[in-house]
């Protein structure tokens, strides 16, 4: 008896909504259901060509309710709100106090034009949109250095969407922040430590070629040609690239380097030599076109003893 009695003293009337009510962000409380939709569309009216602003990753546009077709629904939100603290004396009693301590905003129902939302939503995602980039190796003159990597960023969009369209059909005009999703790159500069070894390895001094008695050195410049360093995404260095496969298809300098043909017979014992201070030793290489050195080469290059 004692809580009934508790409840109906806070009943209030029925026809009024309940203090704390806020429909679109406006405090309704207090207000008839007539009063209440009829402010609600005055004051929708009103802000019909009245821009809100959005923002994300540093940008900022404007759009206004009509350019999307924003068509509120007021009396039944409204109507929800009525429930927030309706029903029976001691009932409604209770719900209003719960309305009362903690608020209730009810969210209106909108109807907007779906092309135009698409159409703005496409401008926001452009504008935010960043790939990732990769942690990779490039050269500072001869020597490697990490790129670090950066994360991309998106657009949420189904949030986004649902932000845009409810702040455009509410009836304040504070900016609203848009969700952007950050995809961090999956290489970090850590992960290069033992490709930027090898290079630096690779790259301390010529290396020195045999085939019987003639002998000639690939200079450092023209290793880092060959060397196709980790990037978009890659952890590993090889040796690749134009550059690789124009020298080692006979089209480059012979005087930098044999310039294997893989059509040749024979079998070259290639490796690698002792530089020899003062001594330039450059003869023109031919006959040394077998595609096993090749690989030979290469697996001196990428993985030195």
């Amino acid at each position: 008896m004692a809580g009934a009695l508790f409840g109906l003293a806070f009943a209030g009337s029925p026809s009024t909504l309940a203090s704390g009510v806020r429909i679109g962000g406006i405090e309704v409380g207090g207000l008839s259901t007539d009063h209440a939709r009829r402010f609600l569309e005055r004051r929708s009216r009103a802000l019909a060509d009245v821009p809100v602003v959005f923002t994300a990753a540093g940008r900022r546009w404007q759009l206004r309710p009509r350019q999307l077709g924003v068509d509120v629904d007021w009396g039944a939100a409204v109507a929800s709100a009525a429930r927030q603290g309706g029903g029976p004396g001691p009932l409604r009693g209770f719900r209003r106090i719960e309305v009362r301590v903690f608020g209730a905003d009810v969210a209106p129902p909108v109807r907007v034009y779906e092309a135009a939302l698409d159409y703005e939503l496409d401008r926001f995602a452009r504008a935010v949109r960043r790939p990732r980039r990769e942690a990779s190796l490039r050269l500072r003159g001869l020597r490697p250095v990490v790129v670090p990597g950066r994360p991309g960023r998106t657009l949420d969009r189904a949030a986004a969407a649902d932000l845009v369209v409810h702040a455009l059909a509410g009836l304040t005009r504070r900016p609203v922040a848009l969700p952007v999703r950050l995809d961090p790159p999956r290489v970090l500069a850590g992960d290069l430590a033992a490709a930027k070894a090898q290079v630096e390895t690779a790259l301390a001094a010529p290396v020195r070629l045999e085939l019987g008695p003639t002998r000639w050195r690939v200079p450092r410049w023209r290793l880092a040609q060959l060397l196709s360093l980790p990037r978009d995404g890659r952890r590993g260095l090889t040796i690749g690239g134009s550059e690789a496969d124009r020298w080692f298809s006979g089209e480059g300098d012979a005087e930098d380097g044999c310039a294997p043909d893989v059509d040749a017979p024979g079998r070259a014992d290639w490796r690698l030599g002792d530089e020899e201070n003062g001594r330039r030793r450059r003869e023109r290489a031919h006959d040394c076109r077998d595609h096993e050195d090749v690989g030979i080469f290469r697996q001196e290059v990428e993985c030195p003893a």
